[in-house]
C-alpha cells in the first residue's frame, strides 16, 4: 500500500512569555496519529520564533533538533518581522517540493503569511488544510485556499459556517484522544482545611485581567482558608502580576515548569479551576480556553468568564465567574464534583486527533 504523507507546519515561541501548550498538543498528535504499519506517516515541521535578547538565534536560527525517526524537525528560521513570514511560508513550499506530501496542514497564520500563501498556493497540487487555534476572522476569499479548515471556537465556526464559498468548516478540541481519560476524584471542602482554586496556563492581562484579579483578593482577604495556585511554562512572569504575588504571597502561589506527576498532584488537591480571561476582549472570540479541557479532565469544578468561543454543551456545566464570591463564602462540606459524563463524550469525538484521523486518513 502506498504510504499516505501528512506534513503539519506550525511556529513555535521560543520566548521568555511563550508556553509549551500548543508545541507539546502537536507532539501529542504526531505521535497519536503515526501508524506503526507505516503506511499513513505524520510529520511535524516547527519554525521557532525568539526575542531579540537571544540575539543570535534571533537574527538565525540554524541550531536545529530533530527525532531519529524524521517525524519531527525544526526548521532554520529568522524571527526579524517580515522577512520571518516569507522564510516560514518559503520553507513550507520548498518542503512540499522535495518532499512530496499528499497533504499540508498549517497551525495558524498571521495576515501576512496569509496574503503570501494565497500569491503562490496553485504552485502546490498537495491538499492544504489550516488549523486555527486563535488570531484573526479570515475573510472569505482567503479561507478557500483551504481543503478543510479546523477551529477551535465555536464562535469561529458559525461565522465561517455562514460564508456562501467556504472550505469545509469542522470544529474539534484541542486535545489528543489517547490522553484523555477522565480522572474520577471526588471533591469535597473540609472545614479545616484549605479551599484551593488552580488558574493552570499563560499570565499575561488578557488571561488574568485587573478587574477578575481584584475579585480573586477580594476572596482571599474574606477568607483566609481560599488559596489559588498559578501554574505556566512561561519564563518570565509580567511585573503587574509580579506585584500581586508579592502583596498576596500567603494566598497567591505561582508554581513554574512543573513535571506532568508535580501538576498532576497540584490539581488532584485542587476544588476549582479558572477560566478568567477578558471576555470582553475581541481575541476571546476567536481563542478557545484549552484550560477548561484540562480541568474536565480531573474532574475539578470550573469558575469562568464565559467567552463566546466557548460551545454551550461546556458552557452548561461551567459557573459563571461573576459569582464566585458568593459561591465561595457559601461553602459548607458540600461534595462539589461536576457531572462531566455528556462532555466526556462530546470531547473524545471531537478532540483533535479524531477528526483529523476521519478527515484526513479516511
Amino acid at each position: 500500500m502506498k504510504n499516505y504523507d501528512v506534513y503539519l507546519f506550525a511556529e513555535v515561541g521560543k520566548t521568555k512569555i511563550s508556553s509549551l501548550a500548543s508545541e507539546n498538543l502537536l507532539i501529542e498528535l504526531k505521535n497519536n496519529l503515526n501508524f506503526s504499519d507505516g503506511t499513513k506517516v505524520f510529520k511535524l515541521y516547527f519554525y521557532s520564533i525568539y526575542e531579540i535578547y537571544n540575539f543570535k538565534k534571533w537574527f538565525f536560527n540554524c541550531f536545529l533538533k530533530s527525532y531519529s525517526n524524521g517525524t519531527l524537525k525544526y526548521m532554520p528560521s529568522t524571527s526579524i518581522k517580515l522577512i520571518r513570514d516569507l522564510i516560514y511560508i518559503s520553507h513550507i513550499f520548498f518542503t512540499y517540493f522535495i518532499k512530496k506530501p499528499n497533504h499540508i496542514i498549517i497551525y495558524n497564520l498571521n495576515k501576512i503569511q496569509l496574503l503570501i500563501l494565497s500569491k503562490f498556493k496553485n504552485l502546490i497540487n498537495a491538499k492544504i488544510s489550516l488549523i486555527q487555534a486563535d488570531g484573526f476572522v479570515i475573510n472569505e476569499d482567503k479561507l478557500c485556499l483551504f481543503n478543510n479548515v479546523y477551529v477551535f471556537s465555536t464562535n469561529l465556526y458559525k461565522l465561517y459556517s455562514e460564508y456562501t464559498n467556504k472550505p469545509q468548516i469542522i470544529h474539534c478540541f484541542p486535545f489528543i484522544q489517547n490522553n484523555y481519560v477522565q480522572k474520577k476524584r471526588k471533591k469535597s471542602i473540609n472545614n479545616k482545611k484549605d479551599i484551593l482554586i488552580l488558574h493552570s496556563g499563560s499570565i499575561s492581562e488578557y488571561n488574568l485581567p485587573k478587574k477578575n484579579l481584584e475579585k480573586l483578593v477580594k476572596i482571599v482577604n474574606s477568607n483566609r482558608r481560599v488559596k489559588i495556585i498559578f501554574t505556566t511554562t512561561q519564563d518570565k512572569i509580567p511585573h503587574f502580576f509580579q506585584i500581586y504575588l508579592k502583596k498576596f504571597a500567603s494566598s497567591f502561589f505561582l508554581k513554574k515548569d512543573l513535571s506532568l506527576d508535580q501538576l498532576d498532584d497540584i490539581i488532584s488537591k485542587c476544588h476549582f479551576g479558572l477560566d478568567i480571561r477578558d471576555n470582553k476582549n475581541i481575541n476571546s472570540n476567536v481563542d478557545f480556553p484549552s484550560k477548561i479541557l484540562f480541568y474536565i479532565k480531573n474532574n475539578v469544578t470550573v469558575f469562568s468568564t464565559l467567552s463566546n468561543s466557548i460551545p454551550n454543551e461546556i458552557k452548561e456545566k461551567l459557573l459563571d465567574f461573576r459569582f464566585i464570591e458568593d459561591y465561595i463564602f457559601d461553602i459548607d462540606d458540600e461534595i462539589i464534583n461536576q457531572n462531566y459524563n455528556y462532555i466526556n463524550k462530546l470531547l473524545n469525538k471531537k478532540c483533535l486527533s479524531s477528526v483529523l484521523r476521519n478527515s484526513i486518513f479516511y
